[in-house]
């Protein structure tokens, strides 16, 4: 059993899809080595973050995304403990939402996984607070 969290943030005008793909290129290095795994999703400015792994690793990361410049408003939604890993091989998933819609590759495979991640958010607050926000990028998208 490991921890899980979800934050939300908001990124900085500044912050270009170049900066972006390397922040996840050294994020998913970073994570791997600390046996963290995890779901990004992005629409316009906002953030949402899902990670799971070991708490210690979990502080540090966030201790480090937190100090990150390219970001601000950054708030934990949940918390929890003792929960079962759902992303074992997305050392960082990534899905944007702008440009990625649809059947892209990285949405198509969240949404291959998104009826287990339903099940399980039953027992895993954090990964709840994703799928929660997973519908409201989805349907923000649909009316754009």
């Amino acid at each position: 059993m490991i921890d899980a969290l979800v934050y939300r943030s908001r990124a900085k005008p500044s912050l270009t899809e170049t900066e972006l793909e390397l922040i996840l290129l050294q994020s998913r290095v970073l994570n791997e080595m600390r046996g963290l795994t995890g779901a990004l999703i992005k629409q316009g400015a906002e953030i949402v973050q899902y990670l799971e792994g070991p708490s210690d690793a979990l502080d540090r990361t966030l201790a480090r995304i937190t100090a990150s410049p390219h970001h601000d408003a950054l708030e934990v939604l949940e918390r929890a403990s003792n929960v079962e890993r759902h992303f074992d091989t997305w050392h960082m998933g990534f899905v944007e939402f702008q440009r990625q819609h649809g059947r892209a590759t990285a949405t198509a495979q969240w949404m291959d996984r998104l009826p287990d991640v339903r099940e399980a958010s039953a027992r895993n607050a954090p990964l709840a607070v994703l799928a929660e926000r997973w519908d409201a990028f989805a349907a923000n998208t649909r009316h754009q």
